[in-house]
Formats: C-alpha cells, sequence, structure tokens
C-alpha cells in the first residue's frame, strides 16, 4: 500500500517475504513469540533502522496486540501512524473491552476470565491473539492471558471502516473465511470484501463503529469482527484498531492509504469504493516441504516465500487472490486457485522435500 502510493519503505515482517523483500528499502524479519513480535528482537531492529534512517513514521498492521507496549516504544522514536499504544491496549483488554461493549448496548458473546460451570459449547481465546490460531474449544482452565468466550454458530463477518476520533466512515463489508486443522479449529483462511449483508447486521456493525469510535478516539482505518447468527442477529467479537487484511481487498478513491494518513490527523474523506469484490485465500502447507528455486507462481499469488526456504505443515505458504463484480463467484474463483497452488506443491520437482 505504502510503496504504490510511492514511499520508501522499510519493513519489520514475521515472515519478509519475496513481495515485501522487493518492494521494501529494506526488510527485516523477525521472530513471532505468543501472538506478536518478540520484544528484544523488535526493540533492536527499530534501534538498527532509527540509526540508519530518517523515517516519518511507522505504519502497523498485527503483531502488537498482545504487546501494545511495542507501540509505545516505537513513538518515543518516530510518529505512529494508527492508534496510540494506550487505544490498542483498551481494545484487547478483556474483561475491559467487554465491559465496554456491555455499557455501549454493542451485542456481543457473554465472555469471561473464570470457567464455566460447563466447558461444552465454550471457546479458549488468547488476549491480544490474532489469525484464528490462538482459538479452541475449552477443554481445561484458562491460562495467563487467555479467557472463555461462548461458542456461537454463524458466519465471520467485519466492517472496515475510516475514523478520526468522532465519526466514521464506512469502507466496507466483508465475509470471512476459516481454514480448520486438527489443532486449530478457527485458523484464518481468507475473505471475500464487498459482500452484500443483511441491513440489520450492516447497522449493527456501524454502530458498532460509531460508538467505539467516539468512545475509544479511534483513528485511522480499524475494523470490527462479528459472528452472524443463522437467526440472524449480529454479535460483536473483537475490534482491529489498526490496518488489517481486508484493507487490500478494496479499491477506493482516494486511495486507502491516503484516507488512513488523513482520518489519524482528524480529516475524514467521502469515500468512493469500486463496485467489486475481492477474494483472499491463505494457502497452508499440508506438509513440511523446501520452496524449489524454479517454481512459476501465478500472477495472482502473493506473500511468496523465498526459494529455498523451509515451510513446515501448517504454515501459511502463500496467498491467492481473485475478483469478480460478485462476491461468490470471486470466492469460487479464489478457492479454484488454492487447488493450483496445492497442485504446484505436489508437482514440484524433486528440490522439494516431502
Amino acid at each position: 500500500m505504502a510503496c504504490a502510493a510511492g514511499y520508501e519503505v522499510l519493513a519489520l515482517d514475521a515472515f519478509a517475504d519475496e513481495d515485501t523483500s522487493t518492494l521494501a528499502s529494506q526488510a527485516l524479519r523477525l521472530p513471532y513469540a505468543e501472538c506478536g513480535f518478540e520484544r528484544g528482537a523488535f526493540e533492536a531492529a527499530l534501534s538498527a533502522i532509527c540509526r540508519e534512517h530518517e523515517c516519518a513514521g511507522f505504519l502497523y498492521g498485527s503483531g502488537f496486540e498482545a504487546d501494545p507496549a511495542l507501540l509505545g516504544m516505537v513513538s518515543a522514536r518516530m510518529p505512529l501512524i494508527g492508534n496510540a499504544a494506550d487505544v490498542v491496549a483498551r481494545a484487547k483488554s478483556v474483561p475491559g473491552f467487554f465491559s465496554l461493549l456491555a455499557e455501549l448496548d454493542i451485542p456481543h458473546p457473554p465472555t469471561s476470565k473464570r470457567s464455566p460451570s460447563t466447558k461444552c459449547g465454550w471457546l479458549l481465546k488468547r488476549e491480544g491473539g490474532s489469525g484464528g490460531t490462538h482459538v479452541r474449544r475449552a477443554d481445561r482452565s484458562a491460562g495467563p492471558g487467555e479467557y472463555f468466550q461462548q461458542e456461537l454458530a454463524g458466519v465471520p463477518v467485519s466492517l472496515l471502516f475510516a475514523a478520526d476520533g468522532a465519526n466514521v466512515r464506512v469502507i466496507g463489508y466483508n465475509m470471512q473465511k476459516v481454514a480448520a486443522s486438527a489443532k486449530m479449529p478457527f485458523r484464518y483462511g481468507g475473505l471475500v470484501s464487498n459482500v452484500g449483508l443483511p441491513a440489520d447486521c450492516c447497522e449493527v456493525l456501524r454502530k458498532a463503529a460509531l460508538a467505539l469510535t467516539q468512545t475509544l478516539k479511534l483513528r485511522g482505518l480499524n475494523s470490527v469482527d462479528a459472528v452472524l447468527t443463522p437467526d440472524g442477529r449480529t454479535f460483536v467479537l473483537e475490534l482491529n484498531p489498526r490496518l488489517t487484511a481486508s484493507a487490500a481487498a478494496y479499491r477506493t478513491h482516494p486511495g486507502l492509504l491516503a484516507i488512513h494518513l488523513d482520518a489519524c490527523q482528524g480529516r475524514l474523506h467521502d469515500v468512493d469504493v469500486e463496485p467489486v469484490s475481492q477474494a483472499q485465500a491463505v494457502c497452508y502447507a499440508r506438509e513440511d516441504f523446501t520452496v524449489p528455486c524454479n517454481l512459476d507462481w501465478p500472477a495472482w499469488a502473493s506473500d511468496l516465500p523465498a526459494a529455498g526456504s523451509r515451510i513446515v505443515a501448517g504454515d501459511p505458504v502463500c496467498s491467492v487472490y481473485a475478483e469478480a463484480a460478485d462476491a461468490s463467484v470471486a470466492e469460487a474463483l479464489a478457492q479454484h486457485r488454492l487447488q493450483a497452488i496445492a497442485e504446484l506443491q505436489r508437482q514440484a520437482p524433486a528440490a522439494v522435500e516431502i
């Protein structure tokens, strides 16, 4: 997003994939621990960048919710382009955030730090977790940083919006996909943008975004995640007070980076969103393998691993994208492309170690 807008980018990333390394002037791969960046490695990389470069600001996505103090570390060195560390901390605090939802009359599932009388029908989650990899069906007591939330049947949905601390602009409504595995039944699988959700669901999401913006003074692009139940009710699950994957799934006028930058400064644009849906899907490795040097990646694949890198079963291989005027068509095409990537892995030459 920043490169496309003409900015020089220095990237700190958990994967430092080929796309990022190609686009950025410098890309540093950092270790990930407990749902976020490992503090010591992050601080060392940040200090090195600040010694060598004068940065206009720090644009961030996931990796900070489990330890918002990392953002405080950044803000002491350069401007944050997004919500402040204390806002992220409040949005990810349990039970504080869910108490706030109750005060604002925003529907949400029962959530508690205490073990329910019966664990059947409850989920065990980690504070600050992202990507669904931390979510399990409850079968034990909660450990440090964990909490229980009642499981609700339904479809995961979200709203991407811009905020200036007082008002919001809707960018689009999304439907999220799960790529379940035996150990991670709620692992993030992708999303489809610009979907037609029921009017009542859209209204719940929009009102939640506005109330949370006015209470937490949200700035820039944010998203609200929820579940739409079979009986048509919408329950908010979390607020993502940062750039999310859905931000890459829209073409807008002005561009989304301009919208984000200006909203962070308290200026909201009227947004013109192109009427197309984009489907994103994550391809996970089914078994351990090494990426061959001569693998011919399709143009619709991104987040590509470097040739020669070792990928462990269950880790992401890449993402695939598809676009269409209709959300269901885009989703079907993305799923077809996922299968094509799986076939590429199966047909890889002897350089791949299976």
